[in-house]
């Protein structure tokens, strides 16, 4: 903040000044005396109301610009409107001997026509009063700038470097913007803290407290679950540290054995997995099943009992074979064409006549060739 010509703005005044992302600073601009507001620059709300704001959602530099009026007076020609005559305009009027009347003084620091200050923020550096093994020698108590973060350093704390010097220096960088994103469903509640310089070390662990602002906090976000988290650059993720939250002074503070970039942390919340649902059968689906079964499982005994019976059938036929007529010895190879016994000679011999018995009783009668007696 800054001004040119003679006036003064409040609540901030002139210098460099901390907020939160994105808030909205109400600012207002007062003339000194014979001099009136003309503007604002810088990207105000309001360039030309003297009541305004601006909202932080980038690095800004705002400048109040007042004019000289005159004031009246006796001296003629007109020149009640006209400032000074003087060679080029300067942000502070000077006192002169000229009937031109002259500012009043006001109490408030004047502008000096110098460069105004680099409104981003610059690492406020401590000296840490350390013996030559590291050994903090007193309790130190380090807050930033904007009072948004806090170190408290007990005496008799180990601290080195990265290489394994004694820490001498320490230092915290603000970032609002250029810090790396959380993952998806976390967030970052205000600025990153960069602690410097990396990778020093402190046994025991030292305490840092971060102060967040609650309208900064987004919808269904508990209050009681932020935290502080880390940037870890080797994996490239941010790491929830155990914290402890106080809600009425908003503050979370947690231990670090390191330095690195810290920020209050809202954590994504737990994927919780989905419930396996489990089918329970109602009493109408087990009396449902129960009658298909009565129905069906005669169906299916009477298949498999036939396929049973089918089965022993067709083995029992496979290994059965028809019996062969008793015929007995020799019989019938008597009675083939061809076949005559042969006697002694060679020659074939007469079938023998067989004897037929008859009845019992009856006597035998022989035929007797024709012309024989009896």
């Amino acid at each position: 903040m800054k001004t040119v010509g003679t006036g003064t703005t409040t609540p901030p005044a002139v210098g460099v000044h901390y907020y939160e992302c994105g808030e909205e600073v109400p600012i207002v601009a007062t003339p000194g005396s014979n001099w009136k507001f003309s503007r604002w620059e810088g990207g105000v709300v309001s360039p030309y109301s003297r009541i305004t704001s601006v909202i932080m959602d980038s690095d800004k530099t705002v400048t109040a610009y007042f004019e000289y009026t005159g004031g009246g007076g006796g001296g003629g020609g007109g020149g009640g409107g006209v400032p000074p005559a003087t060679d080029t305009p300067t942000p502070q009027p000077t006192a002169t001997t000229t009937s031109e009347p002259t500012a009043e003084p006001t109490g408030e620091p004047t502008a000096e026509p110098t460069e105004p200050p680099t409104p981003t923020p610059t690492p406020q550096p401590v000296e840490l009063p350390v013996n030559d093994e590291g050994v903090v020698q007193e309790d130190i108590e380090y807050r930033t700038t904007d009072g948004k973060i806090n170190i408290f350093i007990s005496s008799g704390t180990v601290a080195h470097t990265e290489e394994g010097e004694p820490l001498e220096l320490i230092e915290i960088a603000v970032l609002c913007f250029d810090y790396p994103p959380p993952p998806l469903g976390a967030y970052i509640i205000g600025c990153a803290y960069d602690y410097k310089p990396d990778g020093a070390t402190f046994a025991p662990p030292i305490t840092i407290t971060v102060t967040y602002a609650p309208g900064l906090i987004p919808p269904g976000v508990d209050e009681e679950d932020l935290v502080i988290a880390y940037y870890d650059v080797i994996t490239g993720k941010w790491v929830v540290l155990p914290s402890t939250v106080d809600t009425v002074n908003n503050l979370i503070m947690a231990e670090v054995s390191g330095f690195t970039l810290f920020a209050a942390y809202a954590p994504a919340p737990e994927a919780t997995p989905a419930p396996t649902a489990t089918a329970t059968p109602t009493p109408e689906e087990e009396e449902g099943v129960a009658g298909l079964w009565i129905i069906i499982g005669p169906v299916i005994a009477v298949i498999l009992i036939a396929l049973i019976v089918y089965l022993l059938l067709r083995r029992r036929k496979r290994y059965t074979f028809e019996p062969f007529e008793d015929v007995g010895p020799f019989e019938g190879f008597e009675e083939q064409k061809g076949f005559e016994e042969l006697g002694e000679s060679g020659e074939p011999e007469a079938p023998e006549e067989l004897e037929v018995p008859g009845e019992p009783g009856e006597t035998e009668e022989t035929e007797k060739p024709e012309g024989s007696a009896e």
